[in-house]
C-alpha cells in the first residue's frame, strides 16, 4: 500500500501564504491521482458551528486556530484544480473515519491514524462494508484494548461511535 503525506502548514501564515501553500499541497494531491488514474475522494466537512461557537467564546488561542484550518480553501483549491486536470472529486460523510481507522486500518497495516483515516474514506467512496478483520473480537481494537461491548460481527458507524466515545480519554 502506497502512502504520502503532503505538508500544508498554514498555522501563522498570512492569507497570502495560506492560499499558496494549499495551492501547492493540492496540485502535488491532483498530479498523483492523475498519474495513478484514480478519482480524489475527501471528508464534507463543515466548520460553521465551530465558527459560530468561536464568536460566543472568547478565548484567543481557540480565536487563532479555527480561521487557520483553512478547510473551505481547501476544498475550493482542490475542486478548482482537480476540474481543471480532469481528475474527479467526490465527498463523503466523515463520520467516524477517524476511530474506523484507528481500531482497523492503523494496527493491520501499521499506518497513522491519519493515513487508515483515509483509508476508511476511500472505502466509504467503493461502499465497501466496515467490518472487523478476521479473527479479531468484537469491542476490541487492533491493540487489544476493549472499546465497547458489542453483540454482533458486524460492526457499523454506530458501534464505532460508541467506541470512539468510550475510549476518547484513553488513546
Amino acid at each position: 500500500m502506497n502512502k504520502w503525506t503532503i505538508p500544508c502548514h498554514t498555522f501563522g501564515k498570512t492569507s497570502e501564504q495560506r492560499r499558496a501553500v494549499i495551492g501547492d499541497a493540492c496540485k502535488q494531491v491532483v498530479e498523483l491521482a492523475k498519474q495513478a488514474g484514480v478519482p480524489l475522494v475527501m471528508e464534507h466537512l463543515s466548520f460553521q458551528k465551530k465558527k459560530d461557537e468561536l464568536e460566543k467564546s472568547h478565548s484567543a488561542r481557540y480565536a487563532r486556530m479555527l480561521p487557520g484550518l483553512s478547510y473551505d480553501q481547501i476544498h475550493k483549491t482542490l475542486a478548482s484544480r482537480a476540474y481543471r486536470e480532469g481528475v474527479g472529486l467526490t465527498r463523503v460523510n466523515p463520520a467516524y473515519t477517524s476511530v474506523i481507522g484507528r481500531t482497523k486500518f492503523s494496527g493491520q497495516y501499521g499506518l497513522s491514524v491519519h493515513h487508515g483515516a483515509a483509508v476508511a474514506i476511500a472505502r466509504r467512496y467503493f461502499r465497501f462494508s466496515e467490518r472487523l478483520p478476521r479473527g479479531s473480537k468484537p469491542g476490541y481494537g487492533m491493540t487489544g484494548r476493549a472499546m465497547s461491548p458489542c453483540r454482533y460481527q458486524r460492526i457499523t458507524a454506530s458501534t464505532y461511535g460508541l467506541a470512539g466515545r468510550s475510549c476518547a480519554g484513553s488513546w
